[in-house]
């Protein structure tokens, strides 16, 4: 998904698993959408700007059992 997307039901069908940053984006998300997809919220404060670095090394740990690192060597 390209950065600025705005995300629709088309999208949350598509998912196979939903990420939320924290219990507000939860109870925001589930105000606009419906789904029994898997959600999963990071419990990640929502105070980081876009593309903080800080914010990325807090994602890596977060997400490290879902997302693999293509990156990798």
């Amino acid at each position: 998904m390209e950065e600025g997307t705005e995300i629709n039901q088309a999208l949350i069908d598509w998912a196979d698993i939903i990420f939320l940053m924290d219990s507000e984006n939860q109870r925001l998300f589930f105000k606009k959408f419906t789904t029994d997809k898997e959600i999963i919220v990071l419990g990640v404060d929502n105070t980081y700007c876009r593309n903080d670095p800080e914010l990325e090394k807090v994602l890596k740990i977060k997400l490290k059992n879902w997302v693999v690192d293509i990156n990798k060597d």
